[in-house]
C-alpha cells in the first residue's frame, strides 16, 4: 500500500494536505512517513488519526522533513504522549500542533 501513497506524492508535487485517518499499520508507519515528507516539499498541512507505528522520534523529525508544514493534526496517536508533545511544541513553536489523545 506505501507505494500507491508514494506515487500519489510524486505525480502531485504541491500536494498541500496529507491526511491519514485510521489507516492501519500496514499503511502508515514510520519508515513510509520519512519517504512522504520528503516527497511532499510543498506539504503545509499533515493529519495524522489512530495511528500505533509513529514512534516520538520520527514525530519530532517531521518538521526537518517537511520544511514548508504550518500545521499538524494529531489524534490517537498511542506513542504520541504529552512529554513528546511539549518537545515539539519547544523545539517547533511556529508550526501550530492540534493534538486530541486518548490520555486526556
Amino acid at each position: 500500500p506505501d507505494v500507491y501513497i508514494s506515487e500519489v506524492c510524486k505525480a502531485c508535487p504541491n500536494l498541500q494536505w496529507l491526511s491519514f485517518e485510521n489507516s492501519g499499520s500496514h499503511i502508515l508507519n514510520n519508515k513510509n512517513l520519512e519517504v512522504l515528507l520528503v516527497e511532499c516539499s510543498n506539504l503545509k498541512r499533515l493529519t495524522i488519526r489512530g495511528s500505533r507505528r509513529i514512534s516520538p522520534k520520527v514525530f519530532l523529525k517531521i518538521p526537518g522533513l517537511a520544511p514548508s508544514l504550518e500545521m499538524i493534526e494529531i489524534r490517537g496517536c498511542l506513542q504520541i504522549k504529552n512529554n513528546i508533545i511539549s518537545d515539539f511544541q519547544n523545539l517547533y513553536p511556529k508550526i501550530k500542533l492540534i493534538i486530541e489523545s486518548d490520555e486526556e
